[in-house]
């Protein structure tokens, strides 16, 4: 099982990222959800927006390629 942070809202979409909370640090992959459908992504069927409050979360720095 997957968490996720809402990271921001923008009109009827929610900006999301993969979460570990046992080290508090955000993933950098971005996602949209649509927050105006009951539908979500198909490789998330079961995926729902709980309230949980983290505390203060780290960003984990983005992988360079060259």
């Amino acid at each position: 099982e997957k968490n996720y942070a809402v990271l921001s809202n923008y009109n009827d979409t929610y900006i999301i990222a993969p979460v570990n909370l046992k080290t508090k640090s955000i993933e950098p992959k971005f996602q949209l959800i649509d927050s105006s459908t009951d539908k979500l992504r198909k490789d998330m069927p079961d995926m729902s927006l709980n309230y949980k409050n983290t505390g203060k979360l780290k960003a984990r720095p983005p992988i360079t390629i060259d």
